[in-house]
């Protein structure tokens, strides 16, 4: 059975950098990250300072990581948690 690490979080980041980049001015934010190498390192810029949520799925549980990461984004954004609870420790959603 193949099994397979899984960052919960680049998703959440990806979607909100496009949400965050949609309101801004064309010119010079969205001409500059229509760029695709601009915005992968905007990506990994916000990656690399934001708090990992990782799972490990085999074959079966592949579809309900989509379900996961959309309940994991919207509680966040409704809450302000970062999956992170003050001493750093991975809080349960």
């Amino acid at each position: 059975m193949t099994r397979t690490i899984v960052n919960l979080v680049t998703p959440v980041v990806m979607r909100e950098t496009e949400e965050v980049l949609s309101t801004y001015s064309d010119h010079p934010y969205q001409q500059a990250f229509a760029n695709p190498d601009l915005r992968q390192e905007l990506i990994a810029y916000v990656l690399s300072r934001a708090p990992g949520s990782y799972v490990v799925l085999d074959e079966n549980n592949q579809l309900r990581l989509e379900r996961f990461s959309c309940f994991a984004a919207h509680f966040s954004r409704q809450t302000g948690n970062s999956g992170m609870d003050s001493s750093g420790n991975s809080s349960d959603f």
